[in-house]
């Protein structure tokens, strides 16, 4: 049985949540979001040993590959078979550049946005050159 009012259980537990975010927070200091990793395993990233890690703006690569372009240029319908065969040339060329860039230098390639509290690079026109 807890005495006490009902703020001062408020109170605790927003002390406790803030204990326990600071905590978790200092156990796990390095956030990326997996489902937007482009390159590499996430699971064999280790920022003990300084991995080098990249993000990169997908958008910015597709938007230099000749069949995304040929998509945009023509407003080629989505879901159409044309449309279908682009996009998997395009993605086929992006997977091969992020690829080439990844093996060179990094251990992991994330989307813009998916990494907090870890110093990354920007690789996105390295991208494009290789494209």
């Amino acid at each position: 049985m807890y005495i006490g009012s009902k703020s001062s259980r408020l109170t605790m537990t927003s002390k406790f949540a803030a204990l326990l975010l600071f905590l978790l927070a200092a156990i796990f200091p390095v956030h990326i979001k997996p489902d937007m990793v482009r390159y590499g395993n996430v699971h064999k990233f280790d920022p003990s040993k300084k991995d080098k890690v990249g993000v990169v703006d997908s958008k910015k690569v597709y938007m230099n590959i000749s069949s995304y372009q040929r998509i945009i240029k023509e407003k080629i319908e989505k879901g159409s078979a044309l449309h279908t065969q682009l996009l998997a040339a395009a993605t086929t060329v992006y997977k091969k550049c992020i690829f080439k860039v990844g093996k060179s230098h990094y251990v992991l390639i994330v989307e813009k946005g998916g990494v907090k509290d870890y110093p990354t690079t920007n690789v996105t026109e390295q991208c494009i050159e290789a494209l």
